[in-house]
């Protein structure tokens, strides 16, 4: 009984043993396929495979500023004379010892070639068309002054109206104890106010007038002026 129980186990150790060395002898080889990797071409030295850095664009260079131009104040800025309307826009002047004037009229638009600031200036002969421009530029010149005139007398007649009317309200108008009357007194100041209103509203009437008239004599010297040939001399700058 014992010897068999010790068989038994010899056997099964035995088996043990051929299994273990099954196992070692050859569950352990390797049976993996490699993977191909690609291969990066050789490149020479200095080159790599980002694209090149954009190039560094040139720094702007500021355009060359023209010849400085001056604001032009009229006769004070040319050789003039007499007969003239020395105004800073539109005007004229003769040139002493010659037959000849000076005429400006402002720029339509750019006007690059003149030297003076928004300000067209040429130099012309005696003729019937400088005449004209002549006679346009004295009516402007007289319009424009009258404007001004009736625009100071309409202020003067509102300031002496404010002035006078509060100042003489309370007498006229006011009791002792401050009601209202409207009697003979107060009567005669509002006649006396519809009067400076009336003033101050033909003055205002009268300086619109005087203004439209300068600006139809402007249009026509602008007219006048352009029928004379672009290539008459201007002033040199001075």
């Amino acid at each position: 009984m014992g010897v068999s129980r010790s068989l038994r186990t010899t056997a099964r150790q035995g088996t043990i043993l051929v299994a273990l060395f099954s196992l070692t002898s050859c569950a352990f080889e390797p049976a993996i396929t490699p993977i191909p990797w690609p291969t990066v071409p050789g490149q020479s030295f200095g080159q790599s495979g980002s694209p090149p850095a954009p190039g560094v664009s040139p720094i702007p260079i500021a355009p060359t500023p023209g010849p400085a131009r001056m604001a032009f104040q009229g006769a004070e800025d040319l050789d003039c004379g007499s007969p003239q309307v020395d105004d800073p826009r539109y005007g004229y002047c003769s040139i002493p010892g010659t037959n000849q004037y000076y005429i400006w009229v402002p720029c339509e638009g750019p006007c690059p070639d003149s030297p003076y600031l928004g300000m067209q200036v040429r130099r012309v002969d005696d003729s019937s068309e400088l005449q004209r421009f002549i006679n346009l530029a004295n009516q402007r010149s007289n319009s424009r002054e009258s404007e001004g005139d009736f625009r100071v007398v309409g202020v003067g007649l509102g300031l002496g109206e404010a002035i006078v009317g509060a100042l003489t309200f309370g007498g006229a108008c006011l009791t002792p104890l401050g009601a209202f009357s409207f009697g003979t007194s107060c009567l005669a100041w509002f006649v006396g106010a519809g009067f400076g209103l009336g003033g101050i509203g033909y003055s205002d009437y009268r300086a619109n007038e005087e203004g439209a008239e300068a600006v139809g004599n402007e249009i026509a010297m602008e007219d006048t002026f352009s029928s004379f040939p672009e290539a008459t001399p201007a002033p040199p700058s001075q």
